[in-house]
C-alpha cells in the first residue's frame, strides 16, 4: 500500500524519475480515495499510457497517504515493450522525512537495480533474488538494509511489473473471464525483487447495484486482496477486508484529495501536465449521471466477499487493525 504526506527533500528526488514522453495515448488516469475502516486517509493517481507509437507501456502512480505515526509519499514510473516486458523502473518513497530510492533499467534480459535507503533484507537463494517469506508465527519484522547497492537479476520470459497485472491478464490466451486462475512471476516495484503470485477471477458482480465488474482475488506477498474490475482492465476498487484499508475510483480529483496536500510542481514534473483524472469509467458515468458520490460504494450481499482484497494494494499498515465486517 501506498501512503503518506508530501515532505520536504521530495522534489530534488523527484529529478532522479524520467523525464516524460512525448504525448502519447492514454489508456487511463484517474483518482482513487484511500480509506481505513471508512475513514479518508489519503488518495492514490494512476495513469496507464502507450508511448512512442505503441512500442512503450508506461504506468505512472502518485500516492500520498497518513495514517497515525506514519506519513508516507510514493511515486512508481515503470516502462514496458508492447508484449509488458520490463524495461525500465523508478520507485521513491518518503517515509516519516527518510527517503528511499530504487532504480532499474533491463539489458539483455538482466534488471539491473540500484537501490538506496531502507529496503527490506532479501533473500537469493533460488538464484531469482526473490522475497524470502517470514517463518509461520513470526512476530519480528523482516531485516532492514539502509546501505546503497547495485543487484543484477536475471529475468525469466513471461515476467512483468505487478502494477499492470489486469492489462497482463486481458492481454492474456484466455482474457479476463470467470473462473479463471493466473499464477504468475513479477516484479514487485518497491522492492525490485521477484515474487509469485496467483489471481482468481471468481464470477461477474454488479458494482454500485448497476456496473458490471469481475471481482478478483489476488494472492501476493502472502497477503490475499479483492479487486472490482471493470472489463476494459480499470480497476474500480480494491479491499483488504483484514485490515480495513480500501482504494476506490472517484470521478473527481477534489474528491480523492480534500483535505490532502497536492503538490503540483511534484506531480507536473511526474506526470508531465497536472492529471486531471479523466479518462476512466467513474469519470464518464459521472458525466452520464449514473455515478453518483453520495451513494454507498459497494451495495454487493457481504456473503459473496471472502476475506482479502486485490491487484493493487500490497502491504498492510504495521499496526492491524480489527477486520471489518463489510466495505460498504
Amino acid at each position: 500500500m501506498r501512503r503518506g504526506f508530501i515532505v520536504s527533500g521530495f522534489f530534488c528526488l523527484m529529478g532522479l524519475l524520467f523525464v516524460h514522453n512525448a504525448a502519447g495515448e492514454v489508456l487511463f488516469e484517474g483518482y482513487y480515495v484511500i480509506k481505513l475502516n471508512g475513514g479518508r486517509v489519503g488518495y492514490v493517481i494512476n495513469r496507464y499510457e502507450s508511448i512512442k507509437e505503441g512500442k512503450i507501456f508506461k504506468a505512472t502512480s502518485f500516492t500520498n497517504m497518513s495514517l497515525p505515526g506514519i506519513n508516507v509519499t510514493e511515486s512508481v514510473v515503470t516502462e514496458s515493450d508492447e508484449n509488458f516486458a520490463p524495461l525500465k523502473l523508478s520507485f521513491i518513497k518518503i517515509d516519516n522525512k527518510k527517503s528511499s530510492e530504487l532504480i532499474g533499467e533491463v539489458k539483455d534480459g538482466v534488471l539491473k537495480i540500484t537501490q538506496k535507503g531502507d529496503f527490506p533484507e532479501l533473500s537469493k537463494n533460488d538464484g531469482l533474488g526473490t522475497l524470502q517469506p517470514p517463518k509461520s508465527g513470526a512476530t519480528k519484522p523482516l531485516s532492514m538494509t539502509s546501505s546503497t547497492n547495485v543487484r543484477q537479476i536475471p529475468l525469466p520470459k513471461g515476467i512483468f511489473f505487478s502494477g499492470i497485472l489486469a492489462y497482463v491478464i486481458l492481454k492474456s490466451p484466455q482474457g479476463l473471464r470467470t473462473n479463471e486462475q493466473y499464477k504468475y512471476k513479477t516484479i514487485a516495484e518497491e522492492l525490485g525483487q521477484i515474487v509469485e503470485g496467483e489471481a482468481r477471477v471468481e464470477k461477474e458482480v454488479l458494482f454500485r447495484n448497476r456496473f458490471k465488474t469481475y471481482l478478483i482475488h489476488n494472492h501476493f506477498q502472502g497477503q490475499t486482496f479483492t479487486s472490482w474490475v471493470t472489463e476494459r482492465g480499470e480497476i474500480l476498487k480494491t479491499q483488504d477486508v483484514a485490515s480495513g484499508i480500501s482504494q476506490e475510483l472517484v470521478p473527481l480529483e477534489k474528491t480523492a484529495t480534500k483535505g490532502f496536500v497536492v503538490p503540483k510542481r511534484t506531480l507536473i514534473e511526474l506526470f508531465g501536465e497536472m492529471p486531471r483524472g479523466e479518462r476512466n469509467f467513474a469519470f464518464l458515468a459521472h458525466q452520464k449521471g449514473e455515478w453518483l458520490e453520495e451513494e454507498d460504494s459497494l451495495t454487493i450481499d457481504k456473503n459473496t466477499l471472502p476475506p482479502g482484497m486485490g491487484v493493487h494494494l500490497k502491504k498492510n499498515p504495521k499496526k492491524q487493525v480489527k477486520q471489518k465486517e463489510d466495505s460498504k
